[in-house]
């Protein structure tokens, strides 16, 4: 059974998912235009199968691992459309406002939060693994 925690986290992944989901259709409507489907089948596995993967101790490293392929594929594909779409003079500021910066920081949480995912869903005693008890 799964402790309170576990189920929270479970549903603080569910939640960034799907907004980071709805914000991407909300950019880049796939009607729009074929180089918009690429995300689809990510965020497909992103939605449905990790979130499944954490239901079980036995499969929650592999959630882990596959949050963690996501996170480097959505990474790359924003980072990618921001340099390629990139307007102006490079500073701190356009950095901040004209890039996908912040989408990309939004996406990054779910590393730590996969993380601690796992530990709640495995019931792994972090200070006990330190101490090598």
């Amino acid at each position: 059974m799964f402790s309170k925690i576990a189920k929270q986290l479970l549903l603080v992944y569910i939640l960034i998912t799907l907004g980071g989901l709805f914000i991407h259709l909300k950019i880049h409507p796939p009607a729009k235009s074929l180089y918009f489907w690429w995300a689809s089948p990510v965020n497909i596995v992103s939605v449905f199968l990790i979130p499944a993967l954490f239901l079980r101790a036995g499969t929650a490293a592999w959630g882990v691992l596959l949050n963690a392929m996501v996170v480097g594929i959505g990474t790359v594909g924003m980072a990618y459309f921001s340099i390629l779409n990139f307007e102006g003079p490079l500073s701190i500021s356009a950095i901040f406002l004209k890039t996908t910066l912040p989408d990309i920081l939004i996406l990054w949480a779910k590393i730590p939060l996969a993380s601690l995912l796992y530990q709640a869903v495995s019931q792994v005693d972090v200070g006990k693994q330190a101490r090598g008890s």
